[in-house]
């Protein structure tokens, strides 16, 4: 997993865990729960369309235009949150390219380029397989596209340290600590 990473200092939470392993010796099991906590989480936050702290994000153009949800449109970054449990630590992220920018916001820079095009004498555009497989007359045009700066609201997904819920970690460490 590549990109961002929160590290909870929560002592409540820490001394918790100190406990359970003083007890049982083996955290893996409660972090396997706390990492399906912050899964769950997130899923919510992707359900719901804010934040975990509860705020809602700006909707995206595509939803403006078409409707849908924001950050659902082919649910690859949903699908994407995965955990990695070790002895001491579960990391819960993704490994999508993109993660990061929906997150965190931020403002992307595009290069100015010139731009092939294909489209049909009706002037609908083709893609360039649907170009290829055409049988039909096929119009070819280029385009100079300046350079130009996308700013990208913050929309967090993955709970922070603040946002993070608590309760149900220290409710999944206590019912670990009955086990032992």
């Amino acid at each position: 997993m590549a990109g961002i990473s929160y590290t909870v200092n929560d002592a409540v939470v820490r001394q918790a865990l100190q406990a359970l392993r003083h007890k049982a010796g083996n955290l893996r099991p409660a972090l396997r729960t706390i990492g399906e906590i912050i899964i769950n989480q997130t899923d919510d936050a992707f359900e719901s369309g804010k934040s975990p702290a509860g705020v809602p994000w700006k909707p995206s153009r595509r939803v403006a235009k078409q409707g849908g949800q924001t950050l659902v449109n082919t649910a690859r970054l949903r699908n994407s949150i995965t955990k990695d449990v070790g002895d001491d630590a579960v990391q819960v992220g993704t490994s999508v390219v993109y993660a990061a920018i929906h997150q965190l916001g931020g403002d992307i820079r595009q290069q100015g380029r010139t731009q092939v095009n294909a489209h049909r004498a009706d002037g609908r555009f083709l893609s360039r397989a649907a170009e290829r497989r055409r049988k039909k007359p096929v119009v070819i045009s280029t385009a100079v596209i300046g350079p130009r700066t996308i700013h990208m609201p913050a929309r967090p997904y993955l709970p922070d340290e603040t946002s993070v819920n608590r309760d149900a970690i220290l409710a999944a460490i206590a019912r670990h600590l009955e086990l032992y």
